[in-house]
C-alpha cells in the first residue's frame, strides 16, 4: 500500500513576484532563466500551477535565495535575508580599473566557456 505525504508550503508564487519585483526583474527575465513563456512563469506567480523542484531551484539562484528562505513559514523571513543581502552588493562601486579587470575576467570565462562547447562539441560526434 502507497502512501501519499503533501506538504503545506506558503503561497510560493506571491513570494517569488515579490522578490522578483524587488530586484527589479522582468518576468522576462526570470521567464527566460526558466526556458519558458512568460504566459507560463506568469501562472507560476498567481499560484495557479505547481511548480517542479528544477524550476524552483532555478528561480531561487535567479533570486538570490535560498529554497528554505522562499518556503519559511514566515514571509519577513524572506525579506529580512533579501535586505543583507542588497546591503552588501548596494556597497559595491566599481570604479574605471575595476570595471576593466571585471570586463577581462568576463571576456575570459566567455573564451574558456567557448573551448570547452568545442571539446564537449567534439567528444559527440566521435560517439555518434
Amino acid at each position: 500500500m502507497e502512501r501519499s505525504v503533501e506538504l503545506k508550503f506558503p503561497p510560493l508564487g506571491k513570494r517569488i513576484r515579490k522578490m522578483r519585483e524587488l530586484y527589479d526583474y522582468s518576468q522576462d527575465y526570470v521567464a527566460a532563466a526558466l526556458g519558458m513563456s512568460v504566459s507560463g512563469y506568469s501562472r507560476i506567480e498567481r499560484d495557479e500551477v505547481r511548480i517542479t523542484l528544477d524550476k524552483l531551484l532555478i528561480i531561487c539562484r535567479v533570486l538570490n535565495v535560498t529554497l528554505s528562505d522562499l518556503t519559511h513559514p514566515n514571509e519577513n523571513h524572506l525579506y529580512a535575508n533579501w535586505t543583507l543581502v542588497n546591503a552588501r552588493y548596494a556597497k559595491f562601486e566599481p570604479n574605471s580599473e575595476e570595471l576593466e579587470k571585471l570586463e577581462e575576467a568576463y571576456k575570459a570565462q566567455v573564451q574558456t566557456l567557448k573551448e570547452e562547447v568545442n571539446y564537449l562539441r567534439g567528444l559527440l560526434s566521435k560517439a555518434t
